[in-house]
């Protein structure tokens, strides 16, 4: 199974490493999919606008 892992910050922790960083349960999350034989993509959202995030969920 393919599963897309995303996160996307408040725009104005966009620039704030501590809040724009994956949160650590989205990497345990992760770890525990690959595990058990899934496709997983992490993707950290938190720099693009919500228009860029819609489109880019239209292309998948």
């Amino acid at each position: 199974m393919k599963i897309l892992l995303a996160y996307k910050c408040h725009p104005e922790g966009a620039e704030d490493p501590f809040t724009s960083l994956l949160p650590a349960g989205l990497l345990s999350l992760h770890a525990v999919l690959l595990k058990a034989g899934h496709q997983v993509t992490l993707a950290n959202l938190s720099g693009f606008t919500w228009g860029e995030v819609r489109a880019l969920f239209k292309r998948l």
